[in-house]
């Protein structure tokens, strides 16, 4: 899975997350990550899955800061 340590970190998870959530040991998913492995298309769904529920868990705690008031940080 090309860029699944981009995704992972992006989504403010780490190897033992995406390891907990998938049932995946944390091992092979560096595994996948570094290329050392190919994950098994059960294995990238599951994964995709698991990143895609925290991205969107991370989108609504932005908005619901944004909407409570908040400003966005500037870069």
């Amino acid at each position: 899975m090309k860029g699944l340590r981009d995704l992972r970190r992006a989504s403010g998870l780490t190897q033992w997350d995406v390891a907990r959530a998938t049932g995946i040991d944390r091992s092979r998913v560096s595994l996948i990550e570094t290329g050392c492995v190919q994950a098994k298309p059960e294995e990238e769904q599951v994964i995709r899955g698991a990143l895609q529920s925290a991205m969107q868990a991370r989108l609504r705690t932005i908005q619901t800061a944004l909407g409570s008031g908040a400003t966005p940080l500037s870069v």
